[in-house]
């Protein structure tokens, strides 16, 4: 296995992970956490897997529950706040299986690839979105698979989104810039490290200030009345949120 040079930190990784050390910030998010977990958990349903890597793991609500006594994982984030809730959700019985790592993605070492990786929110704050995708493709074994979230900015709720941020950021400054993708930038992004997509589930979560605080279990219900399941993704022209399974080449550059 060829490592790739370490990084060093960049400013915006700073103000980027100052922002997550605020772990309300995140699990205000709650109606979206359990949406992700739920897709991510039927995707892992369908491969073969004994090692995980969760990349910007949160809380630990998306991995944790993808645990046994057959597999391992490696949680990962850069805030120490999110790392200590992470741990505290591992099962006891499990620990031995699970590595907790307060560390950036980009600048840390590993020993070992993984057949399944899981990298949800982390692609829209990354400096260089092709080093990361590259990374996490020198990790992950060939014919190991990949689940890949993303917001597409560019259709028709992805704009709307993007006018009520930018009215609300009038009175509060974003601290950083985020990424802006469009699917067709995401599809060119992983083919080019030899990733295709084995399957892509499309939601929404309605574009409207404090949903995170307010009739979380209604809006709960209505996203999945109205998105389906993974095997039933109903009304995906307006989802600008992808959760995508993905598959590494046999032929990948080592």
């Amino acid at each position: 296995m060829t490592s790739l040079p370490v990084a060093p930190a960049s400013p915006k990784s700073a103000s980027v992970k100052a922002v997550f050390e605020d772990s309300q910030r995140y699990l205000n998010r709650r109606l979206d956490i359990t949406v992700r977990a739920e897709i991510v958990k039927s995707y892992a349903s369908q491969v073969n897997f004994h090692s995980v890597l969760d990349i910007g793991c949160g809380d630990g609500s998306i991995s944790v529950p993808l645990l046994n006594s057959r597999n391992r994982a490696t949680l990962l984030d850069f805030s120490a706040s999110m790392t200590s809730l992470a741990r505290s959700r591992v099962p006891a019985e499990l620990a031995g299986h699970v590595d907790v790592r307060n560390e950036d993605f980009m600048t840390a070492s590993f020993s070992q690839r993984f057949d399944l990786i899981v990298c949800l929110g982390v692609l829209a704050h990354a400096d260089s979105p092709d080093q990361l995708i590259g990374k996490i493709v020198s990790l992950l074994v060939p014919g190991g698979h990949l689940i890949l979230e993303f917001t597409d900015a560019y259709n028709f709720l992805g704009r709307l989104g993007r006018i009520i941020r930018a009215v609300h950021e009038l009175a509060a400054p974003p601290r950083f810039s985020v990424n802006l993708f469009s699917f067709d930038r995401v599809a060119q992004l992983v083919a080019a490290h030899d990733l295709r997509f084995v399957s892509q589930y499309r939601y929404a979560l309605p574009p409207i200030p404090g949903l995170g605080t307010i009739k979380r279990d209604a809006f709960y219900r209505f996203v999945r009345i109205m998105y389906g399941e993974c095997d039933d993704n109903r009304n995906t022209w307006l989802g600008n949120e992808y959760i995508c399974m993905l598959t590494r080449g046999l032929g990948a550059p080592e």
